[in-house]
């Protein structure tokens, strides 16, 4: 499996939000960096399409705790190139869970 490098943007005031969470995305943070608004953080993503450059994850709140919703990924025109369907944490395989990955 090859993992793809793609960049995720975080606004920085909700950083703090997005640490406690990440831990939910399959793959590995690589490097973290800052922009005047954004945490931009590079992501290596075992499922993401080969031609992603961005990927934007999203959240859901189920009954007291927070799951990955989806994740859509860009290319380098900022065009959509795929969207997941609605996921949960026990469809994420092992093998594709980040190191600090918890149910």
């Amino acid at each position: 499996m090859i993992d793809t490098r793609v960049e995720l943007a975080v606004n920085a005031v909700l950083e703090a939000d997005f640490n406690k969470h990440q831990h939910l995305l399959p793959g590995r943070e690589l490097s973290r960096r800052r922009d005047s608004e954004h945490v931009i953080l590079t992501w290596s993503a075992p499922d993401a399409p080969p031609e992603a450059a961005t990927m934007s994850p999203w959240f859901t709140l189920v009954g007291d705790h927070i799951e990955l919703g989806g994740i859509d990924y860009y290319d380098t025109a900022g065009h959509r190139i795929t969207a997941t369907q609605p996921i949960t944490t026990s469809d994420v395989p092992e093998a594709l869970r980040g190191p600090n990955w918890k149910p």
